[in-house]
């Protein structure tokens, strides 16, 4: 017998239609939460890119003037320790300075502080004024700067980066450092930034300073571009040759010789220990120049100066020939506290190799002069004599003026002079040094003199 199939009908009471409440709005880019939902937007992309973990993102603030002031004055304090080892404290720290916003500076890692300041009104004008785009998209700019200092914090996770700076010998090395850690950093932004759809504002920003892919565009942007376009190419080499394991390799071990960034597969060469002590013949000889307390740094000179000088002669293919016989050189950076002075030695392996880096010399000066007065939109002088107040083989004078806007004159001399295979050059800036210039070219010859015996 079968059963009736008992049918039920429920009447379900009809609920008003509501819409759904709309989603919250995104918290405001530069307030606290916005900066915290960015940066966990970033770092994952940002991890993948480097092929490296972090064990803590850093904090990220917007830098107010006052401690970003601290921060600079920090690492200021930090680089010039390294580089300045033959300056008393007390007259490193002069040179310091009141610190602040700086206006071309748009973020900046605090290595001391594991703290990631971002420079509000500095990336604003960059992006509005000098790229001349919608304040709306001043955010997207601000997240590939962003990561580009979120690299620096990475990279000083792996290593300790203020450690890696006080063990620095010298300039030339703390420019293969700074190429090494920049380079990274620009490299590792450009990968996260494609990944996360931003790879048009990276790219914006680099020609920003300057420069793009098909190399330097603006010759004063040169320092710039050495550090970050040449050091960012430097790493793509390393990782097309062995990997994110030696782009990380290179960045805990950097070069210390600039060579190892322009060609990185030099990049473990060691320095080969000088025929004599360089750094002690040049020692104390900007007293020559004025007898008072020099603010001084003492350092190997190498590629990265000798190719920046050349970009302004045009002949950036002759010097390379002329590095082939150049055996050592050697350069002091003095500065008083209105003036500054250069000395340097330079010696061949044949005297017509140092008197065709002479005529090197005289382009480079006569085209850095150009792009000076093209700069700055006033004439550069430039002059150039005989130099009669020291001895030589061959001797150059290089006068050069430019008036300031203060209507002042700024006067640099320039003293070139060959003895054999070797150069001298001694230079003075916003004074006029008279005879001293003559002085100091035969107190160095002097001593390399004795040293050679």
């Amino acid at each position: 017998m079968s059963l009736p199939l008992l049918v039920v009908s429920v009447a379900l009471a009809r609920k008003p239609h509501r819409e759904p409440e709309p989603p919250p709005p995104p918290p405001d880019f530069w307030s606290d939460e916005g900066l915290a939902a960015t940066l966990a937007k970033v770092v994952p992309a940002l991890e993948t890119a480097a092929g490296r973990r972090f064990s803590t993102p850093p904090v990220v603030e917007l830098a107010t003037a006052t401690e970003f002031g601290r921060v600079l004055a920090e690492e200021r304090t930090l680089i010039t320790g390294a580089v300045q080892r033959d300056t008393p404290q007390e007259l490193r720290e002069q040179q310091i300075g009141p610190g602040g916003l700086v206006p071309g500076i748009l973020g900046k890692y605090a290595v001391f502080d594991d703290k990631l300041f971002l420079c509000r009104e500095a990336i604003a004008s960059a992006v509005t004024e000098h790229m001349e785009q919608p304040a709306e998209r001043i955010p997207e700019f601000a997240t590939v700067v962003l990561l580009h200092e979120l690299v620096h914090a990475l990279h000083d996770q792996q290593t300790d980066l203020a450690e890696q700076i006080r063990t620095l010998p010298d300039m030339e090395a703390m420019y293969a450092a700074q190429a090494t850690s920049e380079g990274l950093a620009t490299w590792v932004t450009e990968r996260a930034a494609a990944e996360l759809g931003l790879g048009a504002e990276a790219k914006a920003l680099e020609e920003l300073q300057g420069w793009s892919d098909e190399g330097l565009v603006d010759k004063s942007s040169w320092p710039v571009w050495a550090s970050y376009g040449l050091g960012r190419d430097a790493t793509r080499w390393h990782f097309e040759h062995g990997g994110l394991d030696e782009v990380w390799e290179v960045a805990i071990h950097p070069p210390t010789l600039s060579s190892g960034v322009y060609r990185p597969e030099t990049w473990r060469a060691q320095r080969v220990p000088p025929d004599l002590d360089y750094a002690a013949i040049l020692k104390g000889t900007e007293r020559k120049l004025t007898d008072e307390d020099w603010i001084v740094g003492i350092s190997l000179l190498g590629e990265h100066d000798l190719r920046g000088e050349a970009i302004f002669g045009d002949n950036a293919e002759a010097l390379s020939d002329i590095l082939a016989h150049l055996r050592q050189a050697w350069q002091l950076d003095g500065a008083l506290r209105d003036r500054e002075g250069q000395i340097r030695i330079l010696v061949f392996d044949a005297p017509d190799a140092a008197t065709r880096y002479l005529e090197q010399l005289r382009a480079q000066a006569t085209g850095e002069a150009a792009t000076m007065s093209e700069a700055i939109g006033r004439e550069v002088d430039v002059v150039f004599e005989p130099f009669e107040d020291a001895p030589g083989d061959s001797a150059v004078l290089r006068s050069s003026r430019v008036r300031g806007t203060d209507g002042v004159f700024s006067e640099r001399h320039e003293a070139w002079v060959i003895r054999g295979a070797t150069i001298v050059v001694v230079s003075a800036e916003r004074f006029r040094p008279g005879l001293r210039l003559g002085w100091t070219v035969d107190e160095v010859y002097r001593r390399l003199e004795i040293a050679r015996r």
